[in-house]
């Protein structure tokens, strides 16, 4: 997902899933999706959160 402070929706989600799903292991993506990003979530059954365009 994007880094914290990006975008108020994901900020939200982010808090969310923290207090809610402590189990869920988020790391933080580059500004701009590329794909590398997407193969690495791939590569580790991954879940690319990401704002409609």
């Amino acid at each position: 997902m994007g880094a914290g402070g990006d975008t108020p929706e994901l900020d939200h989600l982010r808090a969310m899933l923290m207090a809610e799903h402590p189990g869920i292991h988020i790391m933080d993506t580059k500004p701009y999706y590329d794909a590398n990003v997407f193969n690495t979530c791939e590569h580790m059954n991954g879940v690319l959160l990401t704002l409609d365009a």
